[in-house]
């Protein structure tokens, strides 16, 4: 069944240009019958208003067995050269466009819907006139999830509300030698999600569900951002077996979204890049998180393609992403960032330099110090507060204050948890695995 039913109701709307009856005016002439007509009024060609379009979108809930939502559009296109040509485009919270043209230059539709769980609905009019001038509008609005659904409980079966205080992966695949995970499988990937007290939350697989991608590409960063939901941002180590979806640089989430690795680094600069995704934080409103990822999704990787959309959406939600990279850019010799600072995808610009993540008896910073050290992971509360900043590295120190790669520590203090702290319950025949990805909820 589609999830759309379109055309239920449509207002009258105006019709292009003003019309004229006109004056008829009959004379009899040497018997003759001359009938005079004047001319219908036409547009004025020159010094007309530029063609914009004006766009709105209102939703309720529906109690009907096949719809959850209905959805109300109205448009209104003004200027230019009449008659308009008027497109909608209807995209819902699963990335699927309904496409409706040839609509007046005004009107309002009503859509019904079938998104019971709820997400953001994306609403997107496009105008032209006849002399080839074209403007868009465009609006989203956010769906209640229906009162009669539930949370699936194939999410509680995935084991994901034992991440809901902390959630790690390791650098390297092992063999759990202690308790032994809910599927039976010893075998823990470097792709796989952990809780604290040696459970494992999610495979890779389980994460990349929603991108129909059976093998494992790893786990680079992680954020939860409802255990309930089942909403984690990540990225891998891989890029995706199918073409064009995604890179290992990319920001996913669990419900399908992607933010390219471009995106994120529109802000600094720089263009057509990918400098990898080694760690994520999302600062803000937890419920304007989720909002905000619902219209990632609805409106398509492309779209984040575009110069400073992810800015300036951001700014419209009161988000910022926190995150490090793989590499250094522009270029190593004149670096503008390193891969070891924390970097704003909102405002392009450095949050915490590595140098001051480490305590000060560390060398770190390029190039007063000596040593960028990478930022391999990293979480903090949603506020931002920088004092709650924790991380891991991607090298060790074995001078004092003495840390390893694996070990998670907190800004200009030093060690919180050893590598061994995280992993020994799993009894594995190493006692240090390495740190890729790390989640504490209000650490």
């Amino acid at each position: 069944m589609s999830r759309f039913s379109f055309a239920l109701r449509k207002r009258a709307s105006k019709k292009e240009g003003a019309s004229s009856g006109g004056l008829w005016v009959a004379a009899l002439l040497f018997a003759g019958l001359i009938i005079l007509s004047a001319p219908a009024p036409t547009y004025s060609q020159t010094g007309s208003a530029p063609l914009s379009i004006e766009v709105s979108a209102s939703v309720s809930q529906v109690d009907e067995p096949d719809y959850s939502h209905a959805l109300e559009v109205s448009w209104k296109a003004t200027g230019g050269t009449p008659p308009h040509h008027v497109t909608l485009e209807i995209t819902g919270p699963d990335g699927i466009t309904e496409v409706h043209d040839k609509e007046a230059s005004e009107g309002t539709r009503q859509f019904k819907l079938a998104y019971p769980e709820g997400g953001t609905v994306l609403v997107n009019v496009k105008a032209e006139d006849s002399s080839g001038s074209s403007a868009s509008g465009m609006t989203s609005v956010s769906l209640e999830p229906s009162p009669r659904v539930e949370i699936d409980e194939g999410v509680l079966d995935k084991g994901i509300l034992a991440c809901r205080k902390m959630a790690f992966s390791t650098e390297e695949d092992f063999v759990t030698q202690g308790p032994e995970p809910a599927d039976g499988n010893p075998i823990i990937s470097d792709g796989d999600l952990l809780g604290a007290g040696c459970v494992v939350c999610a495979r890779n697989a389980d994460l990349l569900q929603g991108f129909k991608v059976t093998v494992d590409l790893g786990l680079d960063a992680v954020d939860i951002i409802d255990v309930d939901r089942y909403l984690v941002a990540f990225s891998t180590e891989l890029d995706s077996p199918n073409t064009g979806q995604f890179t290992a640089g990319d920001l996913l989430t669990t419900n399908g979204a992607v933010i390219p690795n471009g995106a994120l680094l529109y802000g600094f600069g720089l263009r057509m890049v990918d400098l990898g995704l080694d760690a994520v934080h999302f600062v803000g409103e937890s419920g304007r998180i989720i909002e905000f990822l619902d219209y990632v999704r609805s409106a398509g990787r492309e779209y984040w393609l575009r110069e400073g959309a992810l800015q300036a959406s951001l700014r419209q939600y009161g988000l910022d992403i926190w995150f490090s990279t793989e590499g250094t850019g522009p270029y190593p010799t004149q670096p503008a960032f390193l891969d070891g600072d924390l970097l704003s995808a909102r405002d392009g610009t450095i949050v915490i330099p590595n140098s001051l993540l480490l305590p000060p008896g560390v060398p770190a910073g390029i190039p007063n110090r000596g040593v960028d050290f990478g930022l391999d992971a990293v979480t903090c509360d949603r506020a931002g507060n920088r004092e709650n900043i924790h991380f891991s590295t991607e090298i060790l120190y074995k001078r004092e204050p003495g840390f390893t790669d694996g070990d998670v520590l907190l800004i200009l203090d030093g060690v919180v948890y050893t590598n061994k702290d995280l992993v020994h319950c799993f009894e594995p025949n190493s006692n240090f695995l390495g740190l890729d990805a790390l989640y504490i909820d209000r650490p």
